[in-house]
Protein backbone atom coordinates (compact mmCIF):
# COMPACT_ATOMS: atom_id res chain seq x y z
CA UNK A 1 0.00 0.00 0.00
CA UNK A 2 0.92 3.56 -0.85
CA UNK A 3 1.48 5.93 1.93
CA UNK A 4 0.20 9.40 2.20
CA UNK A 5 3.53 11.16 1.67
CA UNK A 6 3.56 8.48 -1.77
CA UNK A 7 0.54 9.44 -2.89
CA UNK A 8 0.94 12.95 -2.79
CA UNK A 9 4.24 12.62 -4.85
CA UNK A 10 2.07 11.06 -7.44
CA UNK A 11 -0.23 13.89 -7.68
CA UNK A 12 2.44 16.01 -7.73
CA UNK A 13 3.99 14.62 -10.63
CA UNK A 14 1.56 14.24 -12.53
CA UNK A 15 0.29 18.07 -11.89
CA UNK A 16 3.96 18.86 -12.80
CA UNK A 17 3.76 17.24 -15.65
CA UNK A 18 0.21 18.47 -17.30
CA UNK A 19 2.13 21.86 -16.33
CA UNK A 20 5.29 21.67 -18.11
CA UNK A 21 3.34 20.40 -21.41
CA UNK A 22 1.04 23.51 -21.77
CA UNK A 23 4.12 25.77 -20.41
CA UNK A 24 6.28 23.89 -23.50
CA UNK A 25 3.75 23.30 -25.91
CA UNK A 26 0.32 25.24 -25.81
CA UNK A 27 0.81 28.39 -23.60
CA UNK A 28 2.87 32.00 -24.97
CA UNK A 29 4.19 31.93 -28.90
CA UNK A 30 7.49 31.48 -29.75
CA UNK A 31 9.07 34.90 -29.03
CA UNK A 32 8.37 33.91 -25.42
CA UNK A 33 9.34 30.84 -26.12
CA UNK A 34 13.02 31.70 -27.92
CA UNK A 35 13.52 34.28 -25.09
CA UNK A 36 12.63 31.72 -22.52
CA UNK A 37 14.60 29.47 -23.65
CA UNK A 38 17.68 32.02 -24.35
CA UNK A 39 17.62 32.75 -20.44
CA UNK A 40 16.79 29.60 -18.80
CA UNK A 41 18.55 26.88 -20.78
CA UNK A 42 22.26 27.30 -19.02
CA UNK A 43 20.58 27.25 -15.67
CA UNK A 44 18.63 24.06 -16.28
CA UNK A 45 20.99 22.22 -17.74
CA UNK A 46 23.51 23.02 -14.90
CA UNK A 47 20.67 22.17 -12.41
CA UNK A 48 20.14 18.53 -14.25
CA UNK A 49 24.16 17.69 -14.98
CA UNK A 50 25.20 18.22 -11.51
CA UNK A 51 22.26 16.78 -9.79
CA UNK A 52 22.42 13.60 -12.15
CA UNK A 53 26.05 13.62 -11.31
CA UNK A 54 25.73 13.63 -7.64
CA UNK A 55 22.78 10.37 -7.97
CA UNK A 56 25.76 8.91 -10.14
CA UNK A 57 28.69 9.12 -7.59
CA UNK A 58 25.68 7.98 -4.71
CA UNK A 59 24.97 5.04 -6.18
CA UNK A 60 29.00 4.35 -6.45
CA UNK A 61 30.40 2.28 -3.64
CA UNK A 62 33.90 3.93 -2.79
CA UNK A 63 35.14 1.44 -0.39
CA UNK A 64 38.30 0.29 -1.12
CA UNK A 65 37.41 -3.33 -1.66
CA UNK A 66 34.76 -2.83 -3.71
CA UNK A 67 37.25 -0.21 -6.28
CA UNK A 68 39.63 -3.24 -6.22
CA UNK A 69 37.37 -5.49 -7.45
CA UNK A 70 36.27 -3.65 -9.79
CA UNK A 71 39.56 -2.99 -11.14
CA UNK A 72 40.43 -6.68 -11.22
CA UNK A 73 36.60 -7.20 -12.71
CA UNK A 74 37.18 -5.18 -15.47
CA UNK A 75 41.02 -3.60 -16.17
CA UNK A 76 41.05 -5.57 -19.63
CA UNK A 77 38.27 -3.94 -20.51
CA UNK A 78 39.17 -0.54 -19.43
CA UNK A 79 42.85 -0.64 -20.73
CA UNK A 80 41.61 -1.39 -24.27
CA UNK A 81 39.01 1.21 -24.08
CA UNK A 82 42.26 3.76 -23.25
CA UNK A 83 44.43 2.37 -25.73
CA UNK A 84 41.84 2.56 -28.52
CA UNK A 85 41.09 6.20 -27.52
CA UNK A 86 44.77 7.09 -27.18
CA UNK A 87 45.08 5.84 -30.53
CA UNK A 88 42.03 7.49 -32.58
CA UNK A 89 43.68 10.67 -30.96
CA UNK A 90 47.43 10.01 -31.71
CA UNK A 91 46.47 8.82 -35.92
CA UNK A 92 43.33 10.67 -36.53
CA UNK A 93 43.61 14.24 -37.18
CA UNK A 94 40.47 16.18 -34.40
CA UNK A 95 38.96 18.50 -36.95
CA UNK A 96 35.68 20.05 -38.04
CA UNK A 97 33.42 17.63 -40.09
CA UNK A 98 30.47 18.69 -40.23
CA UNK A 99 30.95 22.50 -40.60
CA UNK A 100 27.15 23.33 -40.51
CA UNK A 101 26.91 22.02 -37.16
CA UNK A 102 30.50 21.84 -35.15
CA UNK A 103 31.56 25.18 -35.15
CA UNK A 104 27.98 26.29 -34.10
CA UNK A 105 28.22 23.72 -31.47
CA UNK A 106 31.45 26.09 -30.28
CA UNK A 107 29.35 29.28 -31.09
CA UNK A 108 26.44 28.03 -28.44
CA UNK A 109 28.85 26.77 -25.84
CA UNK A 110 30.71 30.57 -26.21
CA UNK A 111 27.75 32.04 -25.36
CA UNK A 112 27.39 30.06 -22.36
CA UNK A 113 30.93 30.77 -21.38
CA UNK A 114 30.50 34.32 -21.64
CA UNK A 115 27.48 35.14 -20.91
CA UNK A 116 25.42 32.53 -19.33
CA UNK A 117 22.88 32.85 -22.09
CA UNK A 118 21.84 30.05 -24.84
CA UNK A 119 21.81 32.39 -27.77
CA UNK A 120 23.89 32.25 -30.82
CA UNK A 121 26.29 34.69 -31.89
CA UNK A 122 26.41 35.35 -35.74
CA UNK A 123 28.42 38.29 -35.83
CA UNK A 124 31.02 39.90 -34.01
CA UNK A 125 34.24 41.34 -33.38
CA UNK A 126 37.44 39.92 -30.69
CA UNK A 127 39.18 43.48 -29.13
CA UNK A 128 40.73 44.18 -25.77
CA UNK A 129 40.60 40.52 -25.53
CA UNK A 130 37.09 39.62 -25.40
CA UNK A 131 33.90 38.73 -27.53
CA UNK A 132 31.52 41.35 -28.81
CA UNK A 133 28.98 40.52 -30.82
CA UNK A 134 27.33 42.66 -33.65
CA UNK A 135 23.79 40.05 -34.30
CA UNK A 136 22.42 37.35 -32.33
CA UNK A 137 19.87 35.09 -32.28
CA UNK A 138 18.81 31.47 -30.95
CA UNK A 139 19.81 28.27 -32.66
CA UNK A 140 17.86 25.15 -33.32
CA UNK A 141 20.82 22.31 -32.01
CA UNK A 142 19.97 20.61 -28.77
CA UNK A 143 22.21 22.33 -25.93
CA UNK A 144 23.64 19.59 -23.83
CA UNK A 145 26.86 19.36 -25.97
CA UNK A 146 27.31 23.01 -25.52
CA UNK A 147 27.19 22.92 -22.19
CA UNK A 148 29.37 20.13 -21.78
CA UNK A 149 32.26 22.11 -23.97
CA UNK A 150 31.02 25.16 -21.48
CA UNK A 151 32.35 23.14 -18.54
CA UNK A 152 36.03 22.21 -20.06
CA UNK A 153 35.81 26.23 -20.93
CA UNK A 154 35.42 26.89 -17.21
CA UNK A 155 38.11 24.07 -16.22
CA UNK A 156 40.61 24.98 -19.05
CA UNK A 157 39.71 28.61 -20.47
CA UNK A 158 38.15 29.43 -23.73
CA UNK A 159 39.63 27.30 -26.92
CA UNK A 160 37.54 26.93 -30.34
CA UNK A 161 38.77 23.45 -29.56
CA UNK A 162 37.58 22.37 -26.34
CA UNK A 163 34.98 19.87 -28.02
CA UNK A 164 37.98 17.67 -28.88
CA UNK A 165 38.55 17.08 -24.67
CA UNK A 166 35.28 16.30 -24.36
CA UNK A 167 34.80 13.67 -27.33
CA UNK A 168 37.57 12.43 -26.02
CA UNK A 169 36.46 11.71 -22.40
CA UNK A 170 32.92 10.88 -24.27
CA UNK A 171 34.39 8.44 -26.65
CA UNK A 172 36.08 6.63 -23.44
CA UNK A 173 33.35 6.11 -21.30
CA UNK A 174 31.21 4.93 -24.57
CA UNK A 175 33.69 2.23 -24.96
CA UNK A 176 33.98 1.39 -20.93
CA UNK A 177 29.90 1.26 -20.78
CA UNK A 178 29.88 -0.81 -24.09
CA UNK A 179 32.93 -3.09 -22.45
CA UNK A 180 30.33 -3.15 -18.84
CA UNK A 181 27.22 -3.59 -20.46
CA UNK A 182 27.69 -6.95 -22.48
CA UNK A 183 30.19 -8.36 -19.98
CA UNK A 184 27.02 -8.52 -17.25
CA UNK A 185 24.35 -9.92 -20.10
CA UNK A 186 27.16 -12.04 -22.08
CA UNK A 187 30.72 -12.57 -21.09
CA UNK A 188 34.21 -11.27 -20.65
CA UNK A 189 35.23 -12.31 -24.29
CA UNK A 190 32.34 -11.01 -26.08
CA UNK A 191 32.46 -7.85 -24.84
CA UNK A 192 36.51 -7.48 -25.25
CA UNK A 193 35.80 -8.50 -29.24
CA UNK A 194 32.91 -6.10 -29.51
CA UNK A 195 34.83 -3.25 -28.43
CA UNK A 196 37.81 -4.12 -31.09
CA UNK A 197 34.82 -4.29 -33.67
CA UNK A 198 33.35 -1.32 -32.73
CA UNK A 199 36.74 0.79 -33.19
CA UNK A 200 37.25 -0.97 -36.15
CA UNK A 201 34.55 1.24 -37.79
CA UNK A 202 36.36 4.68 -39.60
CA UNK A 203 32.70 6.06 -38.37
CA UNK A 204 33.16 5.93 -34.57
CA UNK A 205 36.68 7.17 -34.85
CA UNK A 206 35.93 10.14 -37.25
CA UNK A 207 32.83 10.75 -34.63
CA UNK A 208 35.11 10.62 -31.63
CA UNK A 209 37.96 13.14 -33.13
CA UNK A 210 35.22 15.30 -34.37
CA UNK A 211 33.58 18.46 -32.25
CA UNK A 212 30.11 17.07 -32.91
CA UNK A 213 27.82 15.66 -30.57
CA UNK A 214 26.92 11.97 -31.85
CA UNK A 215 29.21 10.75 -29.19
CA UNK A 216 27.61 12.27 -26.08
CA UNK A 217 24.38 11.18 -28.01
CA UNK A 218 25.61 7.74 -27.57
CA UNK A 219 27.06 7.55 -24.43
CA UNK A 220 23.67 9.13 -22.43
CA UNK A 221 21.69 6.38 -24.85
CA UNK A 222 23.86 3.35 -23.31
CA UNK A 223 23.92 4.68 -19.42
CA UNK A 224 20.01 4.84 -19.79
CA UNK A 225 20.41 1.02 -21.18
CA UNK A 226 22.62 0.58 -18.22
CA UNK A 227 20.90 2.22 -15.54
CA UNK A 228 17.25 0.49 -17.10
CA UNK A 229 18.37 -2.35 -16.32
CA UNK A 230 20.08 -1.45 -13.28
CA UNK A 231 16.88 0.15 -12.28
CA UNK A 232 14.80 -3.39 -12.95
CA UNK A 233 16.91 -4.98 -10.91
CA UNK A 234 16.94 -2.99 -7.99
CA UNK A 235 14.24 -0.67 -7.96
CA UNK A 236 14.63 2.07 -5.85
CA UNK A 237 13.85 5.53 -5.45
CA UNK A 238 17.81 6.65 -5.82
CA UNK A 239 18.26 4.26 -9.45
CA UNK A 240 14.66 5.32 -10.85
CA UNK A 241 16.27 9.28 -10.20
CA UNK A 242 19.27 8.79 -11.88
CA UNK A 243 17.83 6.95 -14.68
CA UNK A 244 15.16 9.76 -15.31
CA UNK A 245 18.22 12.51 -14.98
CA UNK A 246 20.12 10.58 -17.31
CA UNK A 247 17.28 10.81 -19.58
CA UNK A 248 16.79 14.32 -19.31
CA UNK A 249 20.53 14.76 -20.18
CA UNK A 250 19.85 12.81 -23.37
CA UNK A 251 16.98 14.38 -24.85
CA UNK A 252 18.80 17.19 -24.95
CA UNK A 253 21.44 15.55 -27.16
CA UNK A 254 19.56 15.05 -30.43
CA UNK A 255 16.73 15.58 -32.16
CA UNK A 256 15.12 12.59 -31.80
CA UNK A 257 17.16 11.52 -28.93
CA UNK A 258 13.63 12.89 -26.68
CA UNK A 259 11.65 9.96 -28.03
CA UNK A 260 14.00 7.55 -26.43
CA UNK A 261 12.87 8.73 -23.47
CA UNK A 262 9.47 8.48 -24.30
CA UNK A 263 10.32 4.42 -24.58
CA UNK A 264 12.79 3.65 -21.72
CA UNK A 265 10.42 5.11 -19.22
CA UNK A 266 7.82 3.64 -20.41
CA UNK A 267 9.68 0.14 -20.05
CA UNK A 268 10.80 1.40 -16.63
CA UNK A 269 7.30 2.13 -15.19
CA UNK A 270 5.29 -0.66 -16.74
CA UNK A 271 7.86 -3.64 -15.67
CA UNK A 272 6.16 -2.88 -12.35
CA UNK A 273 4.10 0.40 -12.25
CA UNK A 274 2.81 0.44 -8.37
CA UNK A 275 6.24 0.13 -7.20
CA UNK A 276 7.40 2.95 -9.67
CA UNK A 277 4.88 5.25 -8.86
CA UNK A 278 5.73 4.34 -5.13
CA UNK A 279 9.48 5.55 -6.22
CA UNK A 280 8.57 8.89 -6.78
CA UNK A 281 10.06 11.71 -5.24
CA UNK A 282 10.66 14.72 -4.55
CA UNK A 283 13.27 15.14 -7.19
CA UNK A 284 11.18 13.08 -9.57
CA UNK A 285 9.02 15.39 -9.13
CA UNK A 286 10.45 18.42 -10.76
CA UNK A 287 12.27 16.69 -13.79
CA UNK A 288 9.28 16.72 -16.07
CA UNK A 289 9.91 20.66 -16.24
CA UNK A 290 13.43 20.14 -16.94
CA UNK A 291 12.30 18.89 -20.54
CA UNK A 292 11.09 22.75 -21.07
CA UNK A 293 13.74 23.98 -22.70
CA UNK A 294 13.49 20.43 -25.01
CA UNK A 295 9.67 21.28 -25.70
CA UNK A 296 10.20 25.34 -26.61
CA UNK A 297 13.55 24.50 -28.99
CA UNK A 298 11.35 21.64 -30.87
CA UNK A 299 8.51 24.12 -31.03
CA UNK A 300 9.93 27.02 -32.62
CA UNK A 301 12.72 25.75 -34.43
CA UNK A 302 10.35 23.41 -36.73
CA UNK A 303 9.52 25.82 -39.02
CA UNK A 304 12.77 26.84 -39.77
CA UNK A 305 13.71 23.81 -41.61
CA UNK A 306 11.45 24.67 -44.69
CA UNK A 307 13.09 23.12 -47.67
CA UNK A 308 10.68 24.50 -50.43
CA UNK A 309 8.06 22.41 -50.76
CA UNK A 310 9.58 19.27 -49.40
CA UNK A 311 8.64 18.23 -45.75
CA UNK A 312 11.18 17.98 -43.26
CA UNK A 313 9.63 14.44 -42.40
CA UNK A 314 7.55 12.23 -44.86
CA UNK A 315 7.42 8.25 -46.03
CA UNK A 316 7.78 9.41 -49.30
CA UNK A 317 11.95 9.76 -48.69
CA UNK A 318 11.56 5.89 -47.12
CA UNK A 319 12.74 4.10 -50.27
CA UNK A 320 15.38 6.41 -51.12
CA UNK A 321 17.21 6.50 -48.22
CA UNK A 322 16.95 2.48 -47.26
CA UNK A 323 18.69 2.11 -50.62
CA UNK A 324 21.30 4.42 -49.34
CA UNK A 325 21.44 2.69 -46.10
CA UNK A 326 21.77 -0.44 -47.44
CA UNK A 327 24.87 0.72 -50.08
CA UNK A 328 26.59 2.64 -47.05
CA UNK A 329 26.80 -0.92 -45.06
CA UNK A 330 27.00 -3.78 -47.43
CA UNK A 331 28.82 -1.75 -50.69
CA UNK A 332 32.58 -1.01 -50.09
CA UNK A 333 34.37 1.31 -51.97
CA UNK A 334 34.18 4.95 -52.07
CA UNK A 335 36.17 5.52 -49.21
CA UNK A 336 32.98 4.69 -47.19
CA UNK A 337 34.05 4.79 -43.15
CA UNK A 338 32.51 1.29 -42.82
CA UNK A 339 34.15 -1.96 -41.26
CA UNK A 340 32.44 -3.90 -44.53
CA UNK A 341 33.45 -7.42 -43.49
CA UNK A 342 32.01 -6.86 -39.93
CA UNK A 343 28.48 -5.57 -41.30
CA UNK A 344 28.77 -9.35 -43.34
CA UNK A 345 29.48 -11.26 -40.49
CA UNK A 346 27.10 -9.55 -38.17
CA UNK A 347 24.44 -10.40 -40.52
CA UNK A 348 25.42 -14.35 -40.33
CA UNK A 349 26.08 -13.36 -36.21
CA UNK A 350 22.28 -11.89 -35.92
CA UNK A 351 21.10 -15.14 -37.38
CA UNK A 352 22.81 -17.03 -35.14
CA UNK A 353 21.82 -14.91 -32.29
CA UNK A 354 18.22 -15.24 -33.45
CA UNK A 355 18.02 -18.90 -33.78
CA UNK A 356 19.49 -19.46 -30.07
CA UNK A 357 16.95 -16.39 -28.60
CA UNK A 358 14.61 -18.68 -30.02
CA UNK A 359 16.05 -21.91 -28.63
CA UNK A 360 16.47 -20.05 -25.17
CA UNK A 361 14.05 -17.88 -24.57
CA UNK A 362 12.01 -19.19 -22.20
CA UNK A 363 15.38 -19.20 -19.69
CA UNK A 364 15.98 -15.53 -20.57
CA UNK A 365 15.48 -13.64 -17.53
CA UNK A 366 12.31 -11.08 -17.14
CA UNK A 367 14.76 -8.13 -16.71
CA UNK A 368 17.04 -9.58 -20.10
CA UNK A 369 13.56 -9.23 -22.21
CA UNK A 370 11.94 -5.66 -21.08
CA UNK A 371 16.20 -4.62 -22.04
CA UNK A 372 16.10 -5.98 -25.31
CA UNK A 373 12.75 -4.53 -26.41
CA UNK A 374 13.64 -1.57 -24.89
CA UNK A 375 17.31 -1.53 -27.11
CA UNK A 376 15.05 -2.77 -30.01
CA UNK A 377 12.38 -0.33 -29.94
CA UNK A 378 15.17 2.33 -29.93
CA UNK A 379 17.07 1.15 -32.61
CA UNK A 380 13.60 0.49 -34.39
CA UNK A 381 12.18 4.07 -33.86
CA UNK A 382 15.89 5.69 -34.76
CA UNK A 383 15.65 4.55 -37.82
CA UNK A 384 12.39 5.04 -38.63
CA UNK A 385 13.22 8.62 -37.80
CA UNK A 386 16.10 8.88 -40.31
CA UNK A 387 14.71 7.29 -43.20
CA UNK A 388 11.95 9.43 -43.20
CA UNK A 389 14.19 12.51 -42.89
CA UNK A 390 14.71 15.16 -45.64
CA UNK A 391 18.64 14.86 -45.02
CA UNK A 392 18.57 10.91 -43.85
CA UNK A 393 21.10 10.06 -47.22
CA UNK A 394 23.33 7.92 -44.75
CA UNK A 395 25.99 7.84 -47.65
CA UNK A 396 26.75 11.29 -47.28
CA UNK A 397 29.97 13.03 -46.02
CA UNK A 398 27.69 14.84 -43.54
CA UNK A 399 25.43 12.11 -42.12
CA UNK A 400 27.27 9.06 -42.50
CA UNK A 401 27.29 10.27 -38.57
CA UNK A 402 23.98 9.25 -38.20
CA UNK A 403 25.45 5.43 -38.37
CA UNK A 404 27.15 5.70 -35.31
CA UNK A 405 24.34 4.40 -32.94
CA UNK A 406 24.07 1.01 -34.72
CA UNK A 407 27.28 0.80 -34.55
CA UNK A 408 27.94 -1.50 -31.36
CA UNK A 409 24.75 -3.30 -31.89
CA UNK A 410 26.19 -4.48 -35.09
CA UNK A 411 29.59 -5.21 -33.61
CA UNK A 412 27.66 -7.29 -30.82
CA UNK A 413 26.22 -9.93 -33.49
CA UNK A 414 29.67 -10.48 -34.97
CA UNK A 415 31.14 -10.59 -31.78
CA UNK A 416 28.97 -13.06 -30.59
CA UNK A 417 28.94 -15.40 -33.54
CA UNK A 418 33.62 -15.07 -33.85
CA UNK A 419 33.34 -16.22 -29.96
CA UNK A 420 31.07 -18.85 -30.66
CA UNK A 421 33.41 -20.19 -33.64
CA UNK A 422 36.40 -19.69 -31.59
CA UNK A 423 35.40 -21.68 -28.99
CA UNK A 424 33.81 -24.22 -30.93
CA UNK A 425 36.97 -24.91 -33.02
CA UNK A 426 39.77 -23.68 -30.30
CA UNK A 427 40.49 -20.52 -33.03
CA UNK A 428 41.05 -17.99 -29.50
CA UNK A 429 44.84 -16.84 -31.11
CA UNK A 430 43.31 -16.99 -34.64
CA UNK A 431 40.63 -14.92 -33.77
CA UNK A 432 43.24 -12.33 -31.67
CA UNK A 433 45.33 -12.00 -35.03
CA UNK A 434 42.60 -11.76 -36.88
CA UNK A 435 40.78 -8.83 -35.05
CA UNK A 436 44.06 -7.27 -34.87
CA UNK A 437 44.26 -7.41 -39.28
CA UNK A 438 40.81 -6.22 -38.89
CA UNK A 439 41.14 -2.82 -37.19
CA UNK A 440 44.11 -2.26 -38.77
CA UNK A 441 42.66 -2.99 -42.44
CA UNK A 442 39.77 -0.50 -41.42
CA UNK A 443 41.37 2.37 -39.30
CA UNK A 444 43.42 3.39 -42.28
CA UNK A 445 40.19 4.43 -43.52
CA UNK A 446 39.87 7.16 -41.06
CA UNK A 447 43.50 7.84 -41.26
CA UNK A 448 43.06 9.18 -44.57
CA UNK A 449 39.66 11.15 -44.03
CA UNK A 450 39.28 10.60 -47.73
CA UNK A 451 35.18 10.40 -46.97
CA UNK A 452 34.85 13.38 -45.31
CA UNK A 453 37.01 15.50 -47.28
CA UNK A 454 35.12 15.20 -50.43
CA UNK A 455 32.92 18.28 -48.56
CA UNK A 456 33.67 21.07 -50.05
CA UNK A 457 32.25 23.32 -47.34
CA UNK A 458 34.24 20.92 -44.98
CA UNK A 459 38.05 21.43 -46.93
CA UNK A 460 37.40 24.99 -47.59
CA UNK A 461 36.33 26.00 -43.89
CA UNK A 462 39.36 24.01 -42.66
CA UNK A 463 42.11 25.60 -45.06
CA UNK A 464 40.40 29.07 -44.20
CA UNK A 465 40.90 28.62 -40.66
CA UNK A 466 44.30 27.73 -41.36
CA UNK A 467 45.19 30.20 -43.57
CA UNK A 468 44.12 33.06 -41.37
CA UNK A 469 46.01 31.77 -38.20
CA UNK A 470 49.08 31.26 -40.15
CA UNK A 471 48.45 34.69 -41.42
CA UNK A 472 47.60 36.48 -37.93
CA UNK A 473 50.94 34.61 -36.63
CA UNK A 474 53.14 35.64 -39.86
CA UNK A 475 52.19 39.33 -39.74
CA UNK A 476 50.73 40.84 -36.96
CA UNK A 477 49.46 37.99 -34.26
CA UNK A 478 46.78 40.46 -33.02
CA UNK A 479 42.37 40.70 -34.15
CA UNK A 480 41.17 40.73 -37.69
CA UNK A 481 38.47 40.84 -39.37
CA UNK A 482 36.94 38.25 -41.72
CA UNK A 483 33.97 39.33 -44.78
CA UNK A 484 32.99 36.10 -45.88
CA UNK A 485 30.18 33.62 -46.17
CA UNK A 486 28.56 32.03 -42.68
CA UNK A 487 30.94 34.54 -40.18
CA UNK A 488 28.90 32.60 -36.97
CA UNK A 489 31.89 29.72 -38.53
CA UNK A 490 34.93 32.06 -37.88
CA UNK A 491 33.93 34.45 -34.92
CA UNK A 492 34.58 30.84 -32.49
CA UNK A 493 38.22 30.96 -32.74
CA UNK A 494 39.86 33.70 -30.69
CA UNK A 495 40.98 36.95 -32.37
CA UNK A 496 38.86 36.06 -35.40
CA UNK A 497 35.65 38.48 -36.09
CA UNK A 498 33.64 38.09 -38.89
CA UNK A 499 30.96 40.06 -40.55
CA UNK A 500 28.69 39.00 -43.65
CA UNK A 501 28.93 40.58 -47.22
CA UNK A 502 25.80 42.01 -46.81
CA UNK A 503 26.95 43.85 -43.52
CA UNK A 504 30.18 44.35 -44.83
CA UNK A 505 28.37 46.42 -48.18
CA UNK A 506 26.10 48.09 -45.90
CA UNK A 507 28.11 49.26 -42.84
CA UNK A 508 31.56 50.58 -45.09
CA UNK A 509 31.94 53.66 -42.56
CA UNK A 510 32.08 50.65 -39.30
CA UNK A 511 34.71 48.68 -41.21
CA UNK A 512 36.72 51.67 -41.95
CA UNK A 513 36.48 52.67 -38.53
CA UNK A 514 37.15 49.63 -37.22
CA UNK A 515 40.58 49.27 -39.22
CA UNK A 516 41.59 52.65 -38.64
CA UNK A 517 41.33 52.84 -34.40
CA UNK A 518 43.10 49.79 -34.43
CA UNK A 519 40.42 47.24 -33.11
CA UNK A 520 41.54 44.87 -35.62
CA UNK A 521 44.78 44.87 -37.41
CA UNK A 522 43.10 43.47 -40.83
CA UNK A 523 40.42 43.31 -42.88
CA UNK A 524 40.76 39.68 -44.80
CA UNK A 525 38.11 39.08 -47.51
CA UNK A 526 37.36 35.57 -48.33
CA UNK A 527 35.62 34.97 -51.62
CA UNK A 528 34.34 32.03 -53.68
CA UNK A 529 35.29 33.09 -57.78
CA UNK A 530 34.24 31.24 -60.67
CA UNK A 531 36.67 29.34 -62.30
CA UNK A 532 35.32 30.77 -65.77
CA UNK A 533 35.11 34.26 -65.39
CA UNK A 534 37.09 34.97 -62.49
CA UNK A 535 34.14 36.80 -60.79
CA UNK A 536 33.21 36.24 -57.53
CA UNK A 537 29.63 34.33 -57.06
CA UNK A 538 26.75 35.29 -55.76
CA UNK A 539 27.21 36.29 -52.19
CA UNK A 540 30.76 37.22 -52.32
CA UNK A 541 30.70 40.24 -54.17
CA UNK A 542 32.35 43.32 -52.14
CA UNK A 543 31.59 46.85 -52.56
CA UNK A 544 33.81 48.87 -55.37
CA UNK A 545 35.05 51.40 -52.51
CA UNK A 546 37.11 48.51 -50.78
CA UNK A 547 40.30 48.92 -51.99
CA UNK A 548 41.91 45.02 -51.96
CA UNK A 549 45.13 43.26 -52.40
CA UNK A 550 45.26 39.46 -53.32
CA UNK A 551 46.99 37.05 -50.97
CA UNK A 552 46.57 34.20 -51.94
CA UNK A 553 43.92 31.93 -53.97
CA UNK A 554 43.20 28.02 -54.16
CA UNK A 555 41.40 26.16 -56.63
CA UNK A 556 39.06 24.07 -54.22
CA UNK A 557 36.96 22.06 -57.02
CA UNK A 558 36.02 21.82 -60.77
CA UNK A 559 34.64 25.13 -61.12
CA UNK A 560 35.61 27.09 -57.60
CA UNK A 561 38.58 29.02 -56.50
CA UNK A 562 39.07 30.81 -53.35
CA UNK A 563 40.28 33.85 -53.00
CA UNK A 564 41.84 35.34 -50.03
CA UNK A 565 42.26 39.51 -49.62
CA UNK A 566 43.35 42.38 -47.95
CA UNK A 567 41.58 45.47 -47.22
CA UNK A 568 44.26 48.31 -47.86
CA UNK A 569 42.02 50.96 -48.35
CA UNK A 570 38.82 52.90 -49.29
CA UNK A 571 37.76 54.89 -52.38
Amino acid sequence: MSSVKEKVYQILFLAVSVTAILFGFFLFGNEFRKEAFKISTYYFLLFSFFVWLALVLKDISFKKENLINFWKDNWPGVCLSLSLVILFFVSVQPQFRVVDDEPNIVNLSKMLFLNRTADHTYQGLWFYNGYHSLSNGVWKRPAFFSFLIYIVHTLRGYSAYNGFVVNFAATLFVFVNIYLLIKNIFSHRVALITLILTASYPVVSLCATSSGFEVANLLFLLLSMRYLYDYLLDKTTLKLNKLIFTLVLLAQCRYESAGYVIIVLAIAFLAEWRRSLNNISLLTVVTPLLFLPVAWQRVFAWGWHNQGEKALFSLSYLQAHIQDFLRFFLLPGNARPVAFAVDYIAIAGLAYSLWVLWRSWTGVSRNEKLLFYANLSVLIFYLFAILTELFGNIDHPVAFRFALVFIPYIALMAALLLDFVARKLVLQWYLVVFLICLFAHYHSTAVKNEYVNRNVFCRSYIRNVDFLKKYAADNHNGNMLVIAIKPRMYVIHRGIGSVTFDYANKHKDRIKEYLESGLVNDVIVIQWVDLKDGKPKEGTDIDSSFVLEKLFEIRERGDLIVRYSKITGFN
